[in-house]
């Protein structure tokens, strides 16, 4: 609230919130803008309530919060928008992480020779579309010096031993042990890059 007690309650409805463990992270990235008092998500719903300052961080600075991570927001119009994220998160060339299965986690990453990242992520989840492309930023920073995996949820096992409970979730490994987790929000390159170094 500001000097003169403005503050506006928005309720945004998002078309493709299609996971319930996804509603933390928006939370988190949407609470993040200066200004923002507090972000509900409503699974059920499929609905953001949004209390912010005005003065301080508009509606539009809000939805781009929303977007950024892969949600369409219901009143407004997205021509072509599926095709761009497609384009966008789903290229199958060299800057595509690889997929690590079970049989192979052993071998890739427990027995790897150098840090090891793997994102645990779920192919529905556009909060785990904007994380590979965050790693494939960072996969490019330090080329050869760590590999870098992506393991479905969907389709795995490993992701039970590791108690992940949301995705994305990041795991660091070195040495075949646990480094660093980074979940119940979007990774930064930053972050990712600071936890290879440790």
């Amino acid at each position: 609230m500001n000097e003169h007690g403005t503050r506006v309650t928005k309720f945004i409805p998002i078309l493709n919130i299609d996971c319930p463990t996804c509603t933390t992270l928006l939370e988190k990235e949407v609470e993040k803008l200066k200004g923002v008092e507090e972000a509900r998500v409503n699974y059920m719903n499929k609905t953001v309530r949004v209390k912010f300052d005005p003065e301080l961080v508009g509606l539009a600075d809000v939805e781009k919060v929303i977007e950024r991570l892969g949600y369409r927001i219901a009143y407004k119009e997205y021509s072509g928008f599926t095709a761009r994220l497609r384009k966008l998160f789903q290229k199958k060339n060299e800057e595509d992480l690889i997929n690590v299965t079970d049989a192979e986690f052993p071998s890739k990453v427990l027995h790897a020779s150098k840090p090891v990242v793997v994102l645990f992520s779920s192919p529905n989840c556009p909060a785990c579309q904007a994380a590979k492309a965050i790693l494939r930023q960072v996969s490019k920073e330090l080329g050869k010096r760590a590999s870098f995996y992506c393991m479905n949820v969907t389709s795995s096992e490993t992701w039970r031993r590791y108690s992940v409970s949301m995705t994305p979730s990041l795991f660091i490994f070195g040495y075949g042990q646990v480094k660093k987790v980074l979940s119940n929000e979007l990774p930064r390159k930053e972050e990712i890059v600071d936890a290879l170094h440790d």
